[in-house]
């Protein structure tokens, strides 16, 4: 069993457990902490506000040393796959751990998702759904990214109030910054207003000045004779 998978299961809501009901999941944490900050869980007649964990065995708990971490003395919900033992907070509070139930056709079905040699994981499934449910799927995949981008464009003509240079010249920034750095060159154009640019469209050194200071990257002492030109030329604009 993994722990990323029973990760999918409660996000997913395929849970089958009857002792407790999942009203919100809340926010999933990517960083160091419980895995789920924020969620509201109604356990028989009351309905609780805090952090939910999840361990394939409930011992992970002592093993990831969660036992002195305070940090997760705010857990409401502990999900295993294993119950195979008592557990505590920092402040010596036993933690209640509940097993994960639902239908085991689908960790059957991740494993061989999982071990697929295949590139594209669903490979072996795709002929086995037929041609009408395929299109309706690809037409909900295309809806739902013109939807995303056109609500970030929105976005970004609002809060440019509605000035379409300044939003096409931030979005152009993004783009150019590729999948790796499109935030830091969006922020990069959100902190030189294009008309800044504009006025000194005809000095293309005033323009590096400008574009490097602006992104950080004229902080550092070198003896290169056109680093120091550029970072005087930064300071003075």
């Amino acid at each position: 069993m993994k722990e990323a998978f029973l990760h999918y299961i409660f996000e997913q809501n395929l849970l089958e457990n009857k002792e407790f009901h999942v009203i919100s999941l809340g926010i999933k944490n990517t960083d160091a902490g419980p895995d789920f900050f924020n969620a509201r869980i109604k356990i028989e007649n009351t309905i609780w506000a805090g952090n939910v964990e999840i361990h394939v065995r409930a011992s992970d708990w002592k093993k990831h040393k969660h036992h002195k971490d305070p940090a997760y003395d705010n857990i409401i919900l502990h999900l295993v796959w294993e119950n195979d033992a008592k557990i505590y907070n920092s402040k010596g509070k036993e933690i209640s751990s509940f097993i994960m139930n639902f239908p085991s056709f689908l960790y059957h079905k991740y494993e061989e998702l999982i071990n697929t040699k295949h590139w594209l994981h669903c490979h072996n499934e795709w002929d086995k759904i037929n041609l009408l449910d395929k299109t309706f799927f690809l037409e909900a995949l295309a809806i739902e990214r013109l939807s995303r981008k056109s609500l970030y464009y929105f976005n970004l003509i609002k809060n440019n109030q509605n000035n379409w240079e300044e939003a096409f010249y931030q979005a152009l920034g993004r783009g150019l910054g590729g999948k790796l750095n499109a935030i830091p060159f969006e922020l990069l154009t959100q902190s030189i207003p294009l008309n800044t640019l504009l006025k000194h469209k005809e000095n293309l050194f005033q323009i590096e000045a400008l574009l490097f200071g602006q992104a950080g990257m004229l902080n550092d002492k070198k003896d290169d004779i056109y680093y120091q030109k550029l970072q005087k030329e930064y300071l003075f604009l």
